[in-house]
Formats: C-alpha cells, structure tokens, sequence
C-alpha cells in the first residue's frame, strides 16, 4: 500500500512563503478549477493554530485559509489532550518547544501548532492523500537535540510513516524587507534581526547542513521555488513543485551524492588528485607510495613541487609553433591551454589582453604557461 505524502513549505519570515501558500489555497476552493490546478483539491491543507497577541490578529486573519487563531486557553489544551504533533513558542530568528505551561495574559509571543493529520484524513480522497503543511520561519540547518526546529522535528516524527518532501521558499532580500515592514508587525531592530535570519536560511552553507540532516533522515528530497511579485505564476509554479517527481524523488541516492560533490567541490579534492597522479607519471618514481607521501609532506609545508619546468613549455611552444614562425597566435595558445584541461572561459580570461592579431613570443607563451599551469595556484593546497 502506498504511503500518503507530506510537504513541507518552511522560508524566512517575510519571504512571502504565508502569502503563497494562501493564493494556492484560494485557486483549491475554486468553483472553476482550471485544468492546469486539476489535482488541487486532492491537497489537505493543515493549518497552522496560532495564538497570538491582539495588536497582531489582523495580520493571521487576513492569512485565515492555514491560521487558525485559537485562545491561550484552547491552545493549552489542545497540548495537554496531544493533539499536537508539535507545538512552539516563536521567537523572531528562533523556535522555543512549548511546555505546556499556563500563556500569561500579556503575552508577547506567538504560539504556534501543528495538530496531528489523522484528525483531516477524512478530507482527502480515497487512496493515499497529500498534506501540505506551513513550517513557519524554520532554518531547517543547525538542527540538534537539545535545540527545537519545527521542520528536522517535523522531518524526524513524520518519516517513517509518509513520503515526505521539503521545499524551502527563497526570495530576494528587498522583497524580505518590503514584506517584513508591510506586515508592520516588527521594529527596525527586529526586521534586521529577521533580514540577518533570511540570508542565514538561504546561504548554501545552511542548505548543505540541511541536506546533510535529511539524508540521515532517509533520503528526504528537497527542493527550492524562488518567489517573485506575482502571485499567480507563483502558485502555479509551486503546484507544478509538488505534482513534479523530482531528481531527488526517482534517485535515492541523489541528496547523497550531492553532498558528495559538494565536498569534492569544496575542498578542490579532483586537483589534489589529478596533480598527485600527474606528478606521479612525470617522475615514474621505484616506490610510488613512499613518494606520494613524499609529495603530501611538502604539500603541507608549501613547497609542492612544479609538474612543468620552464624547458617543458619552451618545448611545448615548439610543438605548436609547426611552422617554425617564432610565434603563436592567440587562438593557438588558447587551445593549447584548453587541451590541458582550463577551462575555456579561463582560457580566454588569461589571453583577454591579446588581440587576435597578435604575435604571441616563446617568452611570452612561457610566462603565461608558467603563471596559469601551476595547477595548485590560489588554492587550498598551496
């Protein structure tokens, strides 16, 4: 039997994330659903209940199609029966778990919970339901027992028992700012605080940690929708998102080899090695893992041995100069360095300065081969 499907929308606050998910709400109730919505009423939208100060129930109300304002009163209970499958106290950049405890009179925060989805079951059609489901303004990264993250605690509760897919909204640090101070909910300190957490959520660094946490979670694919100023494109593109198998859903290995690369990228592991090997077949040395080790040692103490020698590229100039003229053009030196494995951008960033008239001297040629060829110039490994 198939699992039901669980998606989790989680962004910055202020990203426009509440206001997307609303728009896509509306279209599903629509009495004229267009064939490009064709499976949106299949969706369980669980909302999200909140209990919130006065001064800001005119914001949750407006977005009254996943909030659902509830008392402090109702709200506790609602902890105490566990109807929740998760409950936190909001605090701007971060989630506080909700202990139940008794909400003073003149609270400042917002609570926030997540009942638990059998109580909707009898909403979605038969065979296996979707549930869309709203995770405020998680960072999704950083995650660890003793912190509470509404997406990982989500991600960690809900995994054995559905397909889960998680799907961060992105948006430009302008419209962050514009939604922020239209909410008029936040001071200029908060907002900033707010900003600084978008670009936090949003920095690849964050997103490689999160990647990493959802693999040890099983493999749970993620995938982004960035946000524009236009509603309804949005909504259909974020539809399109959840009705799409993504990369990540047909390999289940995706999320790891991707973290995978990520690290090789990272770390320039594919130029340590492809240097290691060719210096390793220049010199042929007797005892190849005695002089690998060799090569490690003055690596770490930064005298890495060159892989050419200035008569290597006088020799080389020769070979292409066939003719014997006394120069090279600059198509000439760019394929040469092309077929040493630059890339051609590079290849002609380095020759940017030569125009294709002219004639290109051996010295010329060796100053640039011995200035771009060192194969572990400006890296880590220098």
């Amino acid at each position: 039997m198939s699992k039901d499907s669980v998606f989790l929308i989680y962004g910055a606050e202020g990203s426009q994330r509440d206001l997307l998910i609303s728009n896509l709400i509306k279209v599903s109730k629509s009495l004229n659903l267009s064939p490009e919505f064709k499976s949106l009423k299949d969706y369980i939208f669980v909302p999200t209940l909140v209990t919130i100060p006065k001064v800001i129930e005119g914001v949750y109300q407006a977005l009254s199609e996943h909030y659902e304002i509830t008392a402090p009163f109702e709200f506790r209970l609602g902890h105490v029966q566990k109807k929740y499958l998760i409950s936190w106290k909001e605090c701007l950049d971060k989630q506080i778990a909700y202990d139940g405890s008794d909400i003073a009179d003149n609270y400042d925060y917002v609570y926030k919970a997540i009942p638990k989805l059998d109580a909707y079951q009898d909403k979605g059609k038969n065979g296996t339901r979707k549930y869309l489901i709203n995770v405020s303004n998680s960072t999704g990264a950083e995650y660890f027992p003793s912190q509470f993250n509404a997406l990982m605690e989500l991600v960690n509760l809900l995994k054995n028992s559905y397909n889960i897919k998680v799907v961060l909204t992105r948006s430009s640090k302008e419209n962050v700012e514009r939604g922020l101070k239209e909410s008029k909910i936040y001071n200029e300190d908060e907002t900033e605080t707010l900003l600084v957490h978008h670009q936090f959520i949003e920095k690849e660094k964050s997103i490689v940690k999160l990647r990493k946490e959802l693999i040890q979670s099983g493999n749970i694919p993620l995938t982004f929708i960035d946000i524009t100023n236009n509603a309804e494109v949005d909504a259909k593109r974020l539809y399109k998102l959840l009705e799409t198998t993504t990369i990540e859903e047909n390999d289940p290995y995706y999320e790891s080899k991707h973290v995978a690369l990520e690290y090789l990228s990272k770390n320039r592991i594919r130029e340590l090695m492809q240097y290691m090997l060719q210096i390793l077949l220049i010199d042929q040395p007797e005892n190849p893992h005695e002089f690998l080790v060799k090569v490690l040692k003055d690596l770490k103490a930064k005298q890495q041995p060159k892989i050419f020698s200035l008569t290597n590229f006088e020799t080389m100039f020769s070979m292409v100069d066939i003719n014997s003229q006394g120069f090279l053009t600059k198509d000439q030196v760019i394929k040469t360095l092309i077929n040493l494995n630059v890339e051609e951008y590079l290849a002609h960033q380095v020759l940017s300065n030569f125009s294709q008239t002219d004639k290109i001297t051996q010295q010329q040629f060796v100053n640039i081969m011995s200035k771009h060829l060192d194969i572990l110039m400006d890296t880590p490994f220098q």
